[in-house]
């Protein structure tokens, strides 16, 4: 959900941090702060090239609105993009809180002193072919610009990054071109630079059903600043209501499961963890050089603090929005309500199969969609409201969708829309506004299926908090998760045996 539409839910509390802890998370908040809102960025391989990652970098920062200083690098340009050049960063005017690097890497050891006279907190390592490499050389001269920053106190992001993007000062420090950026609740961590890059592009494109980030971080190989102190951060950002983080390795699992559980207490933690299998380990080796674990560790560490796995990006996407979006569910009762009477079996199939139940209906709920549909229509959920159109497309659709929120035995709600001419009108967004306006609390979710009709009844639904999902399955097992998301917070047990789970499993 983007900053300017209105969220279905009051922000979620921003974390304390645990008791004895605090000095240690306010350092993650205070190096981690200055890498995302820097008052002063220096560009050290800055280009007037196109296509160059030096020359995007400039273009994306200048072009985004950034309001703090900017300082291209390039001993060999007096000017680039319109902003004054210099040879080096120890000619800069003034202090720089950032250094970004999009130049060779054994050069970088040699600028890392002169950084920390400019008063440089945090540095970001674009440059690939360190750790990742199969030469020696090239591993060890990671090793030595890590050790370069930790003598000089400067914290470093990468290298093998795309970068990085702050909504805190409009700071867009990728070298992949955003033209636009929506900002949201949204933080997100990554070890791949797809998603401060190509990914992260492509939903920026999106006209609806947009996902809001208020930064997204592409860590890279992780020689330095990793995902613990990056959750730690995102937790007590009051601009944050998900975090989503994407790793290869766990670099120090000891430390960040338990903060991503203190974390998760208050606001959800996504979890993307790739190299799950031999090969995956072994395709991440030379990726970002991560030495993933067990996976099996992974999971059971999830389950015990309150970590929701995904297994695809899809999904990724699709629990973040959904938390985004909408509040988690106070229980497990759902109403399905479908134009669709096969997508309504198929959806108490999916319902069925994971940790929630479809809700009985009262008899209120069920004497009012009755008054729709023909006396030989049996009425129960889920609700097959194709035969309740010639009430009206309208009336079909928005009664049963006010019965069940108002009903007690509903925790919440997937609707399911054959968007068609025959049940097509005007004001489907206005339906789903009124209707959930009187219970904010029950989070609702939708599925649409069609062509045309489709996309301006997505088009109508925007700004209402309703997530739209590409199938039933995709809705219902987003729902899934933040109802077992909301056990974790409320004290339960997160991962309970007894609770049927697809393929025996909760993540």
């Amino acid at each position: 959900m983007t900053s300017d539409e209105t969220a279905a839910f009051a922000n979620r509390p921003s974390v304390t941090p645990p008791p004895g802890e605090t000095e240690a998370w306010e350092t993650a908040t205070r190096e981690v702060g200055s890498l995302l809102d820097p008052e002063a960025v220096a560009v050290v391989g800055a280009s007037n090239t196109e296509g160059k990652p030096g020359y995007a970098l400039v273009e994306n920062i200048r072009i985004n609105g950034y309001d703090g200083a900017v300082y291209p690098i390039n001993p060999k340009e007096t000017e680039i993009q319109g902003l004054k050049a210099y040879p080096s960063i120890e000619d800069v005017p003034t202090d720089v809180d950032t250094a970004l690097f999009v130049v060779p890497g054994h050069i970088i050891p040699d600028i890392v002193p002169s950084c920390a006279e400019k008063g440089v907190t945090s540095i970001v390592v674009v440059s690939a072919g360190f750790g990742e490499a199969v030469d020696a050389d090239r591993q060890e001269m990671q090793a030595e610009i890590a050790e370069a920053c930790r003598q000089h106190g400067i914290r470093a992001i990468g290298p093998n990054t795309t970068g990085m993007v702050s909504m805190k000062r409009d700071f867009v420090a990728s070298f992949v071109p955003f033209p636009r950026w929506h900002d949201g609740n949204v933080a997100l961590a990554a070890q791949t630079g797809i998603f401060a890059g190509v990914y992260m592009e492509e939903l920026m494109a999106r006209e609806v059903q947009k996902l809001g980030y208020n930064y997204s971080l592409a860590l890279g190989n992780k020689m330095d600043l990793d995902e613990t102190e990056f959750v730690k951060y995102a937790g007590q950002d009051d601009d944050v209501d998900v975090v989503q983080l994407h790793l290869e390795c766990i670099r120090k699992p000891a430390e960040f499961f338990p903060a991503a559980g203190h974390v998760a207490s208050s606001k959800p933690v996504v979890l993307l963890k790739t190299g799950r299998t031999p090969e995956g380990r072994a395709a991440s080796r030379w990726h970002t050089a991560s030495t993933p674990g067990p996976d099996d560790e992974v999971t059971n560490a999830c389950r015990a603090n309150g970590v929701v796995r995904a297994d695809t990006v899809p999904e990724f996407m699709n629990y973040a929005k959904g938390f985004s979006y909408q509040p988690a569910p106070r229980g497990r009762n759902v109403a399905v309500l479908s134009l669709s009477g096969a997508n309504a079996v198929m959806a108490a199939d999916y319902v069925s199969d994971s940790m929630l139940d479809l809700a009985s209906l009262s008899e209120e709920t069920l004497e009012t969609v009755k008054a729709l549909v023909p006396d030989w229509q049996p009425v129960r959920n889920p609700i097959d409201q194709w035969l309740a159109l010639p009430s009206g497309a309208r009336e079909a659709q928005e009664v049963p969708l006010n019965a069940v929120l108002a009903d007690d035995n509903v925790d919440a709600v997937v609707t399911i829309h054959l968007a068609t001419d025959e049940p097509d009108f005007d004001g489907i967004g206005d339906v789903y506004r009124d209707a959930m306006a009187d219970h904010p609390e029950k989070p609702v979710l939708s599925y649409v299926m069609g062509a045309e009709v489709k996309d301006g009844w997505i088009e109508s639904m925007e700004g209402t908090g309703v997530p739209v999902y590409e199938s039933a399955v995709e809705a219902i097992k987003t729902l899934e998760q933040m109802y077992w998301w909301r056990r974790y917070t409320d004290g339960e047990a997160a991962y309970d045996s007894s609770l049927p789970t697809r393929n025996d499993r909760v993540l």
